[in-house]
């Protein structure tokens, strides 16, 4: 029994000292703390095999030393035979002696003769006396051998009834490592269901954000080709009404010197052109309106409050008229570059 609880605990040493060797690490630690409980349940079946193939030994020699016992009990009863026939032929002799004494007495012829028998019958009483001591000695010696015997069966008995119980106790070890091992695949499971849930948000988040970088993008983008539109159609309008006001203003001095050389000097400077005047205040309109809406623009959006806003003109333009002539004149200064809008 010695040896069994030794073996067991060599294997399970063994067993826990390969499961604390193969250990891996990160992520491979649950399935590694799974397969030692496994591994200790292996031993332990093996231990439980090898138990019950000892307990089956221990069986079949207490059957064959009951079988000797039975054997003994026969051979008692044969010794107990004899004895009682050594017994039955010492009566006899007994008798014999008896009827010798009576026959000595009764005839004293034969005295010689019944002291012979006497001797004789005496030999034989000294003859089955110590038989009988051999035999009461041999008989003492079996009661020895199978008190002997009783007392190793109830040494195997006991051996038998710890066998038992420590096979119980393994038992109940196993079943609490299977629920062990059952707790802790339940664990795994959940924790496994649980870090597929944040991958999912992982990629979620991750496709959130690249959604809105792209949209980020995608505004800064049109933010800043808005941005350059207004600023080349705020740059062309004021550039029209720059050169229009170049041209009211030519046409009015050229009409003012016509009226001068015509009619003479006088205090009061014609009016401009109602048409100019409109096409000047519309032209004015327009840009107002456009740098509301991209004031209201830049100060709506949420993403783009970082851009600046399309700066004011403070001054108008100064136009050098000089080099202008007339609107009229064929040969009058043109811009190329300009685009009316």
């Amino acid at each position: 029994m010695e040896s069994g609880m030794a073996t067991q605990s060599r294997y399970c040493s063994v067993s826990l000292q390969r499961s604390v060797v193969t250990w891996p690490l990160g992520f491979k630690i649950l399935s590694g703390t799974i397969r030692a409980p496994w591994l200790l349940s292996a031993s332990i079946e093996e231990n439980n095999k090898a138990l019950q193939e000892a307990c089956g030994m221990l069986e079949e020699q207490l059957t064959d030393l009951e079988k000797l016992a039975d054997i003994h009990e026969i051979k008692n009863k044969d010794l107990e035979a004899q004895l009682a026939g050594v017994r039955a032929e010492l009566e006899s002799c007994r008798a014999r002696l008896v009827a010798a004494e009576a026959a000595a007495c009764e005839r004293g012829v034969a005295a010689q003769r019944a002291a012979d028998l006497t001797h004789d019958a005496r030999d034989q009483a000294r003859h089955a006396h110590s038989q009988l001591q051999l035999l009461t000695e041999r008989l003492e010696a079996r009661e020895t051998r199978v008190a002997e015997l009783e007392a190793r069966a109830a040494a195997l008995e006991s051996g038998r009834a710890a066998s038992e119980a420590a096979l119980g106790a393994a038992a109940r070890r196993l079943r609490d490592l299977q629920e062990e091992c059952a707790a802790l695949r339940t664990r795994a499971h959940a924790a496994h269901a649980q870090a597929l849930a944040l991958q999912a948000e992982l990629r979620d988040a991750r496709d959130e954000l690249a959604a809105a970088r792209d949209a980020a993008a995608a505004a800064d983008a049109w933010w800043r080709t808005r941005e350059t539109k207004a600023d080349a159609t705020l740059r062309q309008q004021a550039k029209l009404i720059d050169f229009l006001q170049a041209k009211v203003e030519e046409a009015g001095r050229k009409k003012c010197s016509l009226s001068n050389k015509l009619f003479g000097r006088s205090g009061r400077r014609p009016a401009a052109s109602p048409p100019l005047r409109r096409a000047n205040r519309e032209l004015r309109e327009e840009v107002e309106r456009l740098r509301a809406k991209l004031a209201a623009c830049n100060a709506d959006g949420s993403g783009d409050a970082g851009y600046p806003s399309t700066p004011k003109r403070e001054k108008p333009k100064p136009v050098v008229n000089g080099s202008k002539k007339s609107i009229d004149s064929p040969d009058g200064s043109q811009d190329k570059g300009l685009l009316i809008v």
